[in-house]
């Protein structure tokens, strides 16, 4: 999966956040960035799908959810 670099908050997403596109939508994976732990939430397509406690294991929970 080839995802974007860290992303700051934007109009387009309020949280720091990667994505990536697939073949069935766009995977969003935002957080808190002034958090000092935060939760990685997982969208696909604009819809919730989980949440994490570390980036790698958000991007396995959306890699599963395709």
């Amino acid at each position: 999966m080839n995802w974007t670099n860290t992303q700051n908050p934007n109009a387009s997403c309020p949280y720091n956040h990667i994505s990536c596109e697939t073949p069935l939508g766009k995977i969003l994976i935002e957080w808190k960035g002034w958090k000092e732990n935060p939760d990685y939430g997982v969208e696909l397509d604009g819809k919730y799908v989980g949440t994490e406690y570390e980036l790698e294991d958000a991007k396995e929970l959306a890699y599963n959810k395709l």
